[in-house]
């Protein structure tokens, strides 16, 4: 059973947005790396090769872990109204006071 996220409307287009560019321009990117690095020639000594496929592979990583858990919405489960929550983020600690809560139907 798909566990639910909670994200702000605004961190949902940025990694709808993020997602967009990695599996279109990123993923043409790097694949176009990886056929240059084959033409080099033998691709068991080839580090052009390699450095692409490692790109590829965290690439790859990135966009099966985007919107699949919500550091955010992790520390929001189970709060209430009015209750203030310190997130830490990769920008550092945000204090978030909950105002609102609004269930949507599916």
């Amino acid at each position: 059973m798909p566990k639910d996220v909670i994200i702000t409307p605004e961190g949902l287009a940025n990694l709808k947005a993020e997602l967009d560019h990695l599996t279109t321009a990123r993923r043409r990117e790097v694949a176009s790396r990886i056929k240059e690095a084959r033409e080099f020639g033998d691709i068991s000594e080839n580090a052009e090769y390699d450095d692409a496929k490692n790109e590829q592979a965290m690439l790859e990583a990135r966009i099966a872990s985007l919107s699949n858990e919500s550091p955010v919405g992790k520390a929001l489960l189970g709060r209430k109204r009015g209750e203030e929550v310190v997130i830490a983020t990769p920008k550092g600690e945000r204090r978030l006071k909950i105002t609102k809560i609004d269930v949507e139907s599916k």
